[in-house]
């Protein structure tokens, strides 16, 4: 989860949606605050993106996540270093179920992002059902063994691509959905995160990310 892209974590709602994730036992896990290309970045500027999503998820949830994944999956040997530097655990996938590269594709900003055109209708119900049927091909196509420790990618702009049908079909295929850290052999909760400690009184926190 990020900070301010395509909607602003402090938010109300947004704040209410991380803490019932978080309190219904998910494992909760950092991007970059704004969804920038790590590589574009200096490394201070790496540091204040990581800090500044730190900031919030230790004041609306308690606690500061461990795992984390660069944007697009750009992470050269610097990038690399100064997220170790800071006790990251870097996730990458390698199975791409295509969730994002049905049309349109999920813009990167939130200005682009508000400036794009809903599908509405038939229009979208069609695209809706294209969508899956690619991800369900591809998903179908992943060797059953590819899943023990490799991670796959449900992305994209729509719900739908990461619904409860999206689990159930998967489930339906004899995986079992857990969460990362579990799968890479971590089963203590208390350990997929950096700090733990209580959340901030949400009287006092901003409701804006400007």
């Amino acid at each position: 989860m990020n900070g301010d892209n395509w909607n602003c974590i402090y938010h109300p709602e947004s704040r209410r949606l991380l803490k019932r994730v978080y309190d219904a036992k998910h494992q909760i896990a950092a991007h970059p605050w704004s969804h920038r290309n790590l590589e574009s970045l200096s490394d201070k500027d790496i540091r204040q993106e990581m800090n500044r999503i730190e900031e919030a998820f230790r004041q609306i949830i308690g606690v500061v996540p461990r795992y984390m994944r660069p944007p697009y999956g750009e992470h050269g040997e610097r990038v690399r270093r100064v997220l170790e530097e800071m006790e990251y655990i870097i996730v990458l996938w390698d199975v791409d179920l295509l969730g994002h590269s049905a049309e349109p594709l999920a813009t990167d900003s939130s200005d682009e992002y508000s400036n794009e055109k809903p599908m509405t209708g038939s229009r979208h119900r069609h695209h809706q059902d294209s969508m899956t049927s690619k991800w369900a091909e591809a998903v179908r196509g992943v060797p059953s063994t590819t899943l023990d420790r490799n991670a796959m990618m449900l992305g994209g702009i729509y719900q739908e691509a990461t619904s409860i049908w999206a689990v159930e079909y998967v489930q339906s295929l004899g995986y079992e959905v857990m969460p990362v850290a579990r799968c890479l052999g971590e089963d203590d909760p208390r350990l997929w995160y950096k700090e733990v400690s209580p959340p901030a009184d949400p009287e006092s926190l901003p409701q804006t990310c400007r």
